[in-house]
């Protein structure tokens, strides 16, 4: 069985259909001084490349717990409400290439993704995880033009969807990255039906044309959940 870390207010349809697909589901570290929307999102306090863990200072504790045998590093910047202090560990790592704000970033996330010879995008968002829908090594979808104009100029293949339409918290909206994850190489998971989506179809023909499955975990409309980590 698998492990997947999700953030802890999923709601029972997701966690059951986890469960239902061989999935032993763990909760999120909830961040008690950052703003409700994002305070359990996984990826606002843990980086993960396939091989090492890296998590922010106030949730390396409850991570090195619930990842007993797993390796894992404490990073060196402690998070706080306010945009930029909340993104340090909001990395898009997509293996040949990691997309972050890098004046941002951790300065551990960035020694690791160098020591994997990992080529960076740098981008003006912060918030670089959660916008971005990975779906293969140089392949994504974001709603985000910066970052568009950005991977497009690293020759990597985009589809641009529209803003909003995702539900997040007491936000107005959410992003595409966070409502969606990575269930292995072969299979991209949402965070709801993809399908209620004004651009729904196409997502699913960018994705089906790279020889990728779609599951839907939930019926209802997509929601930011701050992506999901497998392991």
């Amino acid at each position: 069985m698998k492990n997947i870390i999700v953030d802890r207010r999923i709601s029972k349809e997701i966690k059951s259909n986890l469960s239902s697909i061989g999935y032993n589901v763990i909760e999120s570290y909830k961040h008690e001084y950052l703003y409700s929307a994002i305070e359990s999102h996984v990826d606002i306090c843990l980086f993960f490349d396939g091989k090492i863990f890296i998590a922010s200072p106030e949730s390396y504790e409850y991570y090195s717990i619930i990842l007993k045998g797993q390796k894992i590093e404490c990073g060196s910047t402690r998070l706080s409400k306010n945009y930029p202090k909340d993104v340090a560990y909001n990395v898009s790592y997509m293996g040949e290439y990691a997309i972050a704000n890098i004046e941002c970033t951790d300065k551990i996330v960035l020694e690791q993704l160098k020591k994997n010879g990992t080529k960076l995008i740098d981008i003006n968002q912060g918030y670089a995880n959660c916008s971005i829908c990975q779906v293969d090594q140089k392949s994504l979808i974001t709603s985000d033009k910066g970052i568009y104009k950005n991977v497009i100029e690293e020759g990597l293949d985009v589809l641009l969807i529209q803003a909003g339409h995702i539900d997040l918290f007491d936000m107005d909206y959410g992003f595409i990255g966070g409502a969606s994850g990575k269930l292995g190489d072969e299979t991209i998971c949402f965070f709801g039906n993809i399908d209620l989506h004004p651009d729904g179809q196409s997502i699913r023909k960018f994705i089906e044309y790279r020889n990728k499955k779609i599951v839907c975990l939930s019926e209802g409309k997509l929601r930011d959940y701050g992506s999901c980590i497998v392991f």
